[in-house]
């Protein structure tokens, strides 16, 4: 089972992981889910309203998915760790990904916070 810290506006949201059966499970994190704010501010994507049940996905959510290169760049990134092109969650933990407004996913929740 590998896991990826998610976070977002510099505040641990939530936890990716790989289930042992290939599935995934996207979860907000409790304490996250208490913060004083509207709900549309703290949500990390459209796809994943606020909720205390964890999502579940026969393959890599959509939203961290786009977070990844693609084509050569991936290529080239999978070969220098010796991962398979299609291992998502592989390139998340060994190389995290983050974009513009403030969405974090990384191995290491020290690499995710700033």
């Amino acid at each position: 089972m590998r896991t990826a810290h998610v976070v977002y506006d510099n505040r641990k949201a939530g936890l990716l992981t790989e289930l042992e059966d290939g599935r995934f499970k996207f979860q907000y994190d409790s304490d996250y889910l208490k913060i004083n704010k509207p709900h549309y501010q703290l949500r990390i994507n459209f796809g994943l309203e606020l909720q205390k049940e964890p999502y579940y996905s026969d393959s890599m959510f959509i939203e961290f998915e786009n977070l990844l290169p693609e084509g050569q760049f991936r290529e080239k990134l999978c070969h220098a760790q010796g991962l398979d092109v299609n291992d998502s969650m592989g390139l998340l933990v060994i190389y995290g990904a983050g974009m513009p407004d403030g969405l974090i996913v990384a191995g290491d929740i020290k690499k995710a916070l700033r």
